[in-house]
């Protein structure tokens, strides 16, 4: 301390010394001290406090905007990674795309660069039908029918070779779908009538050591075990006119146990090398709720030998038939038109999954016209038969009280036009068919004599069976534009189109009811008719009651055709009750239907030689029905059941419709069927391939 400090200390001492009371005073400011010292602390401690929290809050402040920084680079980095992800896609679309393009360029270089080989095996006169190579391409069997024979059988020809020899020529039946055995030894074919009744026989390859097998089955092929034989239920004469669904069964030879494998419809069956698959062709699908429905479109379907996890492989309205797999089965091959002509066609598959790996591309052939394909179990090369019957479309001069013929054939439509026949309207100054170029089905108006033939029809769908409604002001037909086959009405201008039928999948001419403007339309698959009101508009199946059969005892049924001028009867041909929906109809008699008396007549026409009636039509006196068999043309006399014989008719396997006019002429359709087989060969040449 300092002196003056010091000096200041002892003044205060003494002074308190001589006053206690000031003493007091000044004893209490200690006091005032510690209370402004303990002010002073809590300040301190309250600016402390408020320095943590100011702190804390910074800190939390800082931790939150942090918080929120780390959210918004979250989600910028999930953006970031949805574009990448989106680009991604987009670039392995592009990648998709552009080998896509690659491989259809590689494809086209592909075809380029090969040489294809053709050759026809086959040039005799008549029809040489579903061939079959053998394993090691040495032989060629195949259905024919030459010179003055009616029925088809089996041929075996060498590849390459100019004489065939019959391996069935003491069978009487047509002998149809000729297959080898995997090791070459052995022939399955199909005996019988194509649409009806007839079995499985299993032969060796020099026709030798035949055995019958008790199956009305068709198209057999083997497994490639060679112990069953896969088959379809049904058959066709022509692959545009499937008449009726077919079923899938698998056969074991030894044993003879039979077993349903699809109950879909399926024609041609062949089983996959690896044998997991059987691919075939058909006209109806399965929808989502595994219901089945009739489409009436040409599809590829695939279905295991098991009978599980059937599907289509080609699903659009083109035509697609006789599949076939590749010699490894990593191919399908199938007939198509979707380039145009009838052509063949290929698609990647992969067994694993059952599904197509790429898009169908198309294979080079020599014809017009190929189809009944089969490809070699070796390697790539194939044989097919070009062309197909083609219709004609003729007309003759008869004497409509003596029914004898008094002109000459003239041809009204020649071959290749023509899918269904033509019909005449009641004054006989035009008519009407379906057909057109490459086998399309459009509708088209003519002239009776051929000329001027105007489109009403411009599209990919099937449009078939025309015919004039009684008034001529429009036609009926049979389309499958809402996705199943359906009756329809257009009037001649090509407007007016009105849908009648929704749901019934019918493949049948409707026919119309003068003086009312009913319809009547015939269901196949139950043998029975319908009547539908005039202002008729997708009706359903399930809103009209079926007509009574001709004979409910015997389950004999008609199909109606046409009514007479005042709309009271109605004529149709009376067939056999079948046994199965793929059997072909048995005419016994042309019946007689009175609309007001609800009851029948008959009269007899039964052919034992002939029992497939094509068509029915009245003279314009309709005192008489005119009808044609596939062979000939006959009328009956309504009143006294008289068969008057017109005309022969010369059709190979072909079939008679036949309308006459008030002028006496005779409109009858016939056919043309001329099919060769052909060989095709491929044969690799190296490609020069770079880096680009």
């Amino acid at each position: 301390q300092t002196a003056i400090e010091i000096r200041n200390e002892l003044e205060i001492l003494k002074e308190e010394q001589a006053n206690p009371q000031k003493q007091e005073e000044v004893a209490a400011v200690p006091v005032v001290k510690s209370s402004r010292m303990s002010l002073v602390a809590m300040a301190a401690a309250l600016v402390v406090m408020m320095g943590v929290t100011f702190w804390f809050w910074n800190r939390a402040e800082q931790t939150e905007q942090q918080r929120q920084l780390a959210v918004t680079e979250k989600q910028q980095a999930q953006e970031q990674k949805n574009q990448a992800i989106e680009q991604l896609n987009v670039a392995e679309k592009l990648i998709a795309t552009e080998n896509q393009s690659l491989q259809i360029e590689k494809h086209k270089r592909l075809l380029a660069e090969r040489t294809w080989k053709f050759s026809c095996l086959t040039a005799d006169p008549g029809v040489e039908d579903q061939p079959s190579l053998s394993p090691d391409n040495e032989f060629l069997v195949y259905s024919a029918r030459s010179g003055s024979r009616t029925d088809l059988g089996i041929q075996r020809l060498r590849v390459g070779g100019t004489r065939s020899i019959e391996l069935t020529e003491d069978m009487t039946d047509d002998e149809l779908d000729p297959r080898f055995s995997p090791d070459g030894k052995l022939i399955a074919f199909r005996s019988g009538d194509r649409l009806g009744e007839g079995s499985l026989y299993v032969m060796e390859a020099t026709g030798e050591a035949r055995r019958r097998l008790d199956i009305n089955g068709h198209a057999p092929d083997w497994s490639p075990d060679g112990k069953h034989l896969v088959y379809a239920t049904g058959s066709y004469l022509d692959p545009a006119g499937r008449p009726e669904p077919a079923s899938l069964h698998i056969l074991d030879i030894e044993s003879g146990t039979d077993k349903k494998i699809y109950a879909g419809d399926s024609v041609d069956p062949r089983w996959s090398p690896d044998g997991a698959w059987v691919v075939f062709w058909t006209i109806g699908k399965v929808e989502k709720d595994r219901s089945y429905a009739i489409t009436g479109r040409r599809d590829i379907g695939i279905v295991k030998t098991d009978g599980t996890d059937f599907h289509l492989i080609t699903d659009d309205i083109e035509f697609d038939w006789s599949p076939c797999w590749s010699s490894d089965g990593r191919k399908l091959l199938f007939c198509s038109d979707r380039g145009g002509p009838m052509g063949i066609w290929e698609i990647d598959f992969d067994s694993h999954s059952g599904q197509v790996t790429s898009t169908p591309r198309a294979l080079p052939t020599p014809t017009e016209f190929a189809g009944r394909l089969d490809v070699s179990r070796q390697n790539s090369s194939m044989v097919f038969v070009s062309n197909f019957s083609k219709f004609i479309q003729n007309r003759i001069q008869i004497n409509t009280e003596s029914f004898t013929v008094t002109g000459v054939p003239e041809t009204v439509l020649d071959e290749g036009l023509m899918y269904n026949s033509l019909r005449v309207n009641s004054p006989g100054n035009k008519g009407v068919f379906s057909g057109g170029p490459m086998r399309r089905t459009n509708i088209y108006v003519i002239n009776p004599d051929g000329t001027d033939m105007r489109r009403l029809t411009n599209d990919r769908f099937r449009n078939i069976v025309p015919q004039f409604t009684s008034d001529g002001r429009s036609m009926m037909f049979v389309s499958n534009r809402s996705g199943s086959y359906e009756t329809w009405e257009i009037g001649v201008d090509g407007g007016r189109l009105r849908q009648l039928t929704d749901g019934w999948n019918t493949f049948n001419a409707p026919v119309e009811r003068p003086k009312t403007g009913e319809y009547i339309v015939f269901q196949d698959n139950e043998e029975q008719w319908y009547l539908l009101p005039a202002d008729a508009e997708q009706v359903q199946l399930n809103e009209v009651k079926p007509m009574p059969k001709v004979d409910t005892e015997t389950g004999d049924w008609m199909r109606p055709m046409v009514c007479t001028s005042d709309g009271t009867q109605l004529l149709g041909i009376v067939n056999q009750a079948r046994t199965s929906a793929s059997e072909s109809p048995s005419a016994l008699a042309v019946g007689i239907y009175d609309i007001e008396t609800k009851t029948y007549q008959r009269h007899s026409i039964f052919n034992p030689n002939d029992r497939l009636v094509t068509d029915l039509t009245l003279t314009p006196d309709e005192s008489h029905t005119i009808f044609g068999y596939s062979s000939q043309i006959q009328a009956l006399n309504l009143t006294t059941g008289e068969i008057i014989h017109i005309l022969d008719v010369q059709s190979q396997g072909g079939r008679s419709s036949v309308t006459i006019t008030k002028d006496g002429y005779l409109y009858y359709c016939t056919t043309r069927d001329e099919r060769n087989i052909w060989l095709s060969e491929i044969e690799d040449v190296p490609m020069q391939t770079t880096d680009n």
